[in-house]
């Protein structure tokens, strides 16, 4: 069951993401097109090169919203209705949005990677090409398995903060749930203070004892156990709390 939720959300987040990532990609090549035509209207480069980097900005925007949209949507609006209805826990209702959220965030980096890639790829010569293959591959072959540990490490990192941060974020929609008005300012609120919060805590810690900033422990347990304390205040909302009157 996890994994056709999985599937709805994913389809339904598609429909505003991928169209979003297909104007992004092509506006990178209509941009490197014109430099490698070197196209002289300076004011269609400039709005080319406005909107490109206005949607690449933007997309990340987008898929926080897309994520935070899909779990008031799918949980806590009329859609909650037919999601509790279904005969599945509140924790995989939950774990859903969250892979949800994970995948589409992944997804996201990639785009922009490849919009990247893209205009370097065109914008260079055949030669260029060539030389910078060559350049990476003489890179890959520098890098041991203490560069390989330590980039794991980095990524994992970086995947708890994410995974953390989309916690924070349906907590703030499921405590905002409790509220009947502003609750537009119940979640800015909830993640200020949340952030706050955290920032205190790990700079009161970091203070305390200087050596643990360098320790994978600390990083992991810095954003596991938020992330741990946000999807258990999000499951007594909506597993005891939820009202959809």
């Amino acid at each position: 069951m996890l994994g056709k939720l999985v599937k709805y959300d994913f389809k339904a987040t598609a429909r505003i993401m991928l169209p979003v990532f297909v104007v992004m990609l092509s506006l990178s090549a209509i941009f490197a097109l014109m430099i490698r035509l070197r196209v002289e209207n300076g004011f269609i480069f400039s709005l080319l090169t406005t909107a490109l980097f206005t949607t690449m900005a933007g997309s990340g925007i987008a898929t926080v919203v897309c994520i935070a949209n899909r779990f008031n949507q799918g949980l806590l609006k009329n859609e909650g209705y037919l999601s509790f209805a279904l005969p599945v826990k509140t924790s995989t209702h939950i774990g859903a949005k969250l892979l949800n959220g994970v995948i589409w965030s992944i997804l996201e980096t990639v785009a922009v990677g490849t919009s990247i890639f893209v205009i370097i790829l065109i914008t260079s010569s055949s030669q260029e090409i060539v030389e910078l293959f060559r350049e990476l591959l003489e890179l890959f072959n520098l890098v041991d398995m203490d560069v390989i540990v330590a980039l794991l490490k980095g990524l994992s990192i970086m995947a708890c903060e994410l995974i953390s941060s989309i916690c924070m974020i349906y907590a703030g929609f499921a405590v905002a749930h409790l509220f009947d008005k502003h609750k537009s300012l119940v979640i800015a609120g909830f993640v200020i203070i949340i952030m706050t919060l955290n920032s205190s805590i790990s700079t009161t810690l970091i203070d305390a004892n200087y050596e643990i900033f360098a320790s994978l422990w600390f990083w992991y347990v810095q954003a596991l156990v938020p992330a741990f304390l946000y999807l258990l205040i999000t499951w007594f909302i909506l597993d005891r709390r939820l009202n959809l009157e």
